[in-house]
């Protein structure tokens, strides 16, 4: 299990590759780092403080199962990372490389049109039992328009109070 995510490190000088960053209203570096299922450090790159490409993460995705796979060429590898991850040069370079992943996808108007029913449901779940949180799941078969193939995407909503809902 490799747990991909990148963090925002402020510099307080003129470093190269230092960029400015509206989100932080920082100048810094967004480094990629990747550590294993057992919160070990594996890997990280030193970047611009922006939000990485397709083509950068799936290049240093490259490189990272180059590494691995000499030493351990018949272990599964899994990747896990956030939704700004979730693009289609990864969608694409996984499967093409035997490796699983668990990709986190940006809520989106057609996403939001497969969950309204599961809100509603999982709404209703938490009035009849009076517990603090609901938490359902439900199976979607979708090519997120972008995508060179049909995904199976997993839909989570967490209710945790009147008509508080939250998409994991």
């Amino acid at each position: 299990m490799l747990n991909i995510d990148d963090t925002f490190d402020a510099v307080h000088s003129g470093q190269q590759l230092r960029l400015f960053n509206a989100r932080y209203d920082e100048y810094g570096f967004q480094p990629i780092v990747v550590f294993d299922g057992a919160g070990r450090f594996v890997n990280a790159i030193l970047r611009p403080a922006k939000r990485p490409s397709g083509v950068e993460i799936s290049t240093h995705l490259r490189r990272l199962v180059q590494a691995i796979r000499p030493n351990w060429p018949t272990t599964p590898i899994q990747i896990r990372a956030d939704s700004h991850n979730c693009n289609p040069q990864v969608v694409d370079r996984c499967p093409a490389n035997a490796i699983d992943f668990i990709l986190h996808l940006a809520p989106t108007t057609t996403s939001r049109k497969h969950v309204t029913d599961l809100e509603a449901s999982t709404t209703a779940r938490l009035e009849r039992s009076k517990t603090g949180k609901v938490r359902r799941f439900k199976e979607i078969l979708d090519d997120a328009g972008s995508w060179s193939r049909v995904e199976r995407i997993i839909a989570s909503v967490e209710v945790s109070g009147p008509g508080r809902w939250h998409p994991l």
